[in-house]
């Protein structure tokens, strides 16, 4: 495992990727209300990082990384640009160190578990892990 004290966080951490994985999933329910067709086109830009810190998930080494950023969302007529937008992201180094998983919190069931998606350029795949 890479030490995080060794880890640049706009290099080393896929931040982008992250957030921008954060914000579809933040958007599929509202998308789906809203019947949107084409759904929006995310742009993450101006990313702060402003602490970062070790813990375990599933007992699994992780980074709980924290900021701010720029959000643009590009619809057919118009983009909506969100300034400062504050974000907590949790990262998964996966064990070949090639590659990263976002790591989300699920309490909509008892108990909460986290559930985890795959970070790899735009295609995603989601993986639950239940708690004991």
């Amino acid at each position: 495992m890479v030490s995080c004290d060794r880890l640049n966080p706009n290099a080393d951490l896929p931040l982008e990727r992250a957030l921008l994985r954060q914000a579809q999933l933040g958007q599929e329910q509202l998308l789906g209300q809203l019947r949107l067709d084409p759904a929006p086109i995310l742009h993450v830009r101006h990313i702060r990082v402003q602490s970062r810190r070790d813990l375990l998930i599933q007992e699994f080494p992780s980074y709980a990384v924290r900021g701010v950023y720029d959000l643009d969302v590009e619809f057919p007529q118009r983009t909506l640009t969100r300034q400062r937008q504050p974000f907590e992201v949790f990262l998964q180094p996966q064990a070949e160190g090639t590659t990263w998983r976002l790591a989300r919190l699920d309490d909509t069931v008892n108990p909460p578990q986290w559930r985890t998606y795959l970070l790899s350029g735009g295609d995603y795949d989601a993986a639950d892990f239940a708690g004991s």
